[in-house]
């Protein structure tokens, strides 16, 4: 089979060899002082593969050059290995926090309808009706299709219940985004803009997980991008009332929608996550990335974007324990 050097829309491109990759990024300005080429090399092929570990050099400045090509100022290629490294621990520090959210807000979501005297069958009952025929189709299909032995972990439950199922039952069944379907049909029901607004949270603390699960990258976004919609009024004050940033901080970081999620979870985990052991847990891991981050803190000292996003997160972070 012959080997392409050319990418689907024409232009030219590295090719999958590790050693090729090195000629590649080296032909960028990227140097390899802090790391040798060889090691470089076993890491592309080994541990970060090229399109994660180069896609953190969009967070350095570059130098255009006359003929429209351009180089990276000051980039090695350690660097990019490092932050694969503090990407790979973020993931592992929010995905179990993220996890405890989606828990505890099921759990939420039971307490306030049983505060408010509500029939656990008859607010599903009410729930189902509320869809369009096309959604309860859709729903009663997948339920029915996950009913026994073909879902081995909820498979007998839904069996079960699939008939008449109550609250409990149908927040154990559901994924996270069916999940916060139901949850907006309940803050609608019962007038509560509060619980509308920590739906919108909710489903960043959502979309994290999803990117920590798959092992996104998320770091190599934190410089770029701006959500398309406005940050809920409940993160913004509990963002204001830490009072160790200023506002130009908190929007920088709220407008950016990798950033905005971070922020969600963080906040969402604060106000709904109560074990205490749990709690402990995602403190500790939190600790853990930010010492890995510090690592080789030296070598960020002139970005600064990576250096204020540090100190704006550790600040937050140990803000809301």
């Amino acid at each position: 089979m012959a080997k392409h050097t050319t990418r689907w829309h024409g232009k030219p491109g590295p090719t999958l060899n590790p050693k090729d990759q090195i000629s590649y990024l080296a032909s960028r300005g990227i140097s390899f002082e802090r790391v040798d080429q060889n090691t470089a090399a076993r890491y592309l092929r080994d541990t970060g593969g090229f399109m994660r570990t180069a896609s953190y050099k969009s967070l350095f400045p570059k130098l255009r050059h006359a003929d429209g090509s351009s180089s990276y100022i000051g980039l090695d290629f350690a660097e990019l290995m490092d932050l694969t490294e503090i990407d790979h621990q973020l993931r592992l520090s929010f995905l179990p926090l993220a996890l405890d959210v989606e828990h505890s807000a099921k759990l939420q979501l039971l307490y306030l309808a049983n505060k408010k005297h509500e029939d656990p069958y008859e607010i599903v009952e009410a729930y189902i009706s509320s869809l369009s025929a096309g959604k309860q189709e859709r729903l009663m299909a997948e339920l029915e299709s996950r009913r026994g032995d073909n879902d081995i972990y909820s498979g007998l439950l839904i069996d079960k219940y699939v008939g008449d199922m109550p609250l409990w039952v149908i927040a154990e069944v559901f994924d996270f985004g069916d999940f916060l379907d139901l949850w907006g049909f309940c803050a609608r029901r019962w007038h509560s803009e509060e619980l509308i607004q920590l739906r919108y949270l909710l489903k960043d603390t959502k979309d994290l997980r999803n990117a920590c699960a798959h092992g996104s990258c998320i770091l190599n976004g934190i410089a770029s991008g701006y959500t398309p919609y406005e940050t809920p009024l409940l993160l913004t004050q509990a963002l204001k009332s830490a009072r160790i940033t200023s506002e130009q901080e908190i929007e920088r970081w709220t407008s950016n929608p990798r950033t905005l999620e971070l922020l969600a979870a963080l906040w969402c985990s604060k106000e709904l996550v109560r074990d205490e052991r749990r709690r402990t847990y995602a403190h500790t891991s939190l600790d853990k990335l930010f010492a890995r981050a510090r690592k080789h803190a030296d070598w960020y000292t002139d970005n600064e974007a990576l250096v204020s996003c540090y100190r704006f997160f550790m600040f937050i972070a140990k803000a809301w324990r």
